[in-house]
Formats: structure tokens, sequence, C-alpha cells
């Protein structure tokens, strides 16, 4: 199947949203949770196709006109590393992926930069095309993220800027983008990069020119 014919079958977000399956869903994790998460599926279901040639495994071509945002086959919405997502019992990396995961890793950990695929690619001496697609894999599995397309995060840096966010809200009752340049030493560009990922995931929400607590309980160690 080419690609076109597998970008029409993605469901729009509305759709999925009111599909009579999901009102359990949006009673339960709310609905803004909910809608995030569709947003974050269907872009790694466009990565899928387009790096892959194929559909992710939440998203069959069989069930409700390609709607399997549901319970079948025992998938179920999960709470790892701190976001909400599908559960994927049959996702896990190779051998090979998981030496360079290893690699990847203890070079991201030399730079508090968030590291653009390219980058991290030369000095890890990895093919960036290999890497791209081992980072979205890995995105998928919770250990890295996007703060925007092609640009990662470790899971536990996200920790460290979460817990320093959540600390300076708790005593100032807000957070704008000055300060979090300060907490975490980065430029103004990346630090709203940052700043508009947690916003995105549910962590922080944006009101008037700074930040408040959405949930609290997000990103936690």
């Amino acid at each position: 199947m080419t690609a076109q014919a597998l970008y029409a079958h993605l469901p729009s977000v509305d759709l999925i949203l009111n599909h009579q399956s999901q009102q359990a869903l949006i009673n339960q994790y709310g609905k803004e949770h909910i809608t995030t998460l569709v947003r974050q599926l269907l872009d790694q279901a466009r990565d899928s196709i387009k790096q892959q040639q194929q559909l992710p495994l939440w998203l069959t071509l069989n069930e409700c006109d390609g709607l399997a945002l549901t319970q079948q086959k025992q998938q179920r919405i999960i709470n790892t590393r701190g976001w909400l997502h599908l559960a994927s019992h049959q996702l896990q990396l190779t051998e090979q992926e998981q030496n360079h995961w290893i690699h990847v890793a203890q070079m991201m950990q030399t730079s508090q930069e968030p590291w653009w695929v390219r980058d991290l690619a030369n000095a890890c001496d990895i093919d960036e095309d290999k890497l791209r697609t081992l980072s979205y894999k890995l995105a998928q599995l919770g250990y890295i993220s996007a703060i925007v397309k092609d640009r990662y995060v470790t899971h536990e840096y996200l920790i460290h800027i979460a817990n320093a966010v959540r600390k300076h809200i708790e005593q100032n009752q807000k957070l704008e983008t000055a300060d979090l340049r300060n907490l975490s030493q980065l430029g103004r560009k990346v630090a709203v990069q940052i700043l508009e990922y947690l916003d995105k995931i549910g962590f922080t929400k944006r009101k008037f020119n700074y930040r408040e607590l959405r949930d609290e309980d997000l990103l936690k160690g």
C-alpha cells in the first residue's frame, strides 16, 4: 500500500474524540488529556508512514473505519514516565538498537541543551536517518521526548526540569520564560520550546505571559 493510501486512512482528531468508544476515556482522564494524546498518536502515525511505510500498532484498517483507539486487542491508556499513551507491549529495542541507545544516552548527558538528531548522529557516529528512526522508537518507549520535531531530551532531563518548575511555581505561584531560562541556564528560544512542550503534555498551562501548574503529578521521578 502506498504512503498516500496509508495517509488516507488516518482519522481526524474530531472523529476519534466523537467516537462512542472514547467517552469512558474522556470521563476518566479529561477531554484535554485525551485530545493531546490523540494528536500525539496521529503525529506518530504520520512519522510511521513516512519512515516505515506502515501504520503503527494502535491503528488498524479493519476496525471502526480505521479507529483502533479503543480497548480492543487489550490496548489501554496508561501512564508511563509521566505521559499518557497506549500500551504497546510488542515494542522493544533490538540488540543493535540497545547498543546505540547506550551510546546516545551517554552522549546526551554531556550537555544540558536538548539535542538535534543531526548533531547527535554526528557526535555518536551513527547514520542520521537510522538515528532518526531509533529516536522515534525511543520516544514511543518513553526514554526520550521530542520538544519539537527532531529535537530531543531524555526523560531524566524532563524530570529535572519539571521538578525545578514545580518548586518555583509552588513558591512563586507562576513561572515566566525568564524564570525557566534562569533555572535551566538555557537560551530563550529553547526555553520557550520546553515551555510549550510542557503545556502540550498538560504539565503546565499558559496564562497571559506566564505559566501555572495544570497537573503537578506529571513527570515525577
